[in-house]
C-alpha cells in the first residue's frame, strides 16, 4: 500500500435516515475504513480497515523519518534505509518459522485469509 493511498482514504458519511435501516453489523461497518490497493495484475483490491487499525497506522505514518525511513520511499510499510516496502508474504513466513509452529509451513497468507471470516468479531 502506498502511503498516499492511505493518506487519502475517506469514511463513508451515512444518512441517518438511512442509518435506522442499519442491522447493528451494518451500522459497525460504518464505522470502517475503506481504501483500495493495487493487487494482481494492477487491479483494485478494496480492503477494510478497523478504526483500531486507522489509529496504528497513523502512528506508523507520524514516526517515519524518526524510524529512519527515506522521504522518497512511497510505501506505507517501508524498509528502513531503502525505497522498498516489506512483502506480507515474507514476513508470514518469518513470524511463523519463529513461532515455534510444528508446521509453520501451512502458515500462508492465503489460508490465514480464509481462516478470518471464521474468527469471533473483537
Amino acid at each position: 500500500m502506498e502511503l498516499a493511498t492511505f493518506q487519502g482514504r475517506k469514511k463513508a458519511e451515512v444518512n441517518e435516515d438511512m442509518a435506522e435501516c442499519l442491522t447493528p453489523l451494518e451500522k459497525q461497518m460504518c464505522d470502517f475504513i475503506r481504501v483500495e490497493i493495487r493487487g494482481k495484475r494492477g487491479r483494485g483490491v478494496p480492503v477494510l480497515l478497523k478504526p483500531s487499525m486507522v489509529t496504528a497506522m497513523e502512528l506508523l505514518a507520524g514516526t517515519r523519518e524518526m524510524c529512519g525511513i527515506n522521504k522518497e520511499n512511497i510505501y506505507m510499510f517501508a524498509r528502513p534505509g531503502a525505497l522498498s516496502a516489506y512483502r506480507g508474504g515474507e514476513c508470514i513466513r518469518k513470524f511463523a518459522r519463529e513461532s515455534g509452529a510444528k508446521q509453520p509451513e501451512v502458515l500462508t497468507s492465503t489460508r490465514l485469509r480464509k481462516h478470518m471470516p471464521q474468527c469471533p468479531k473483537s
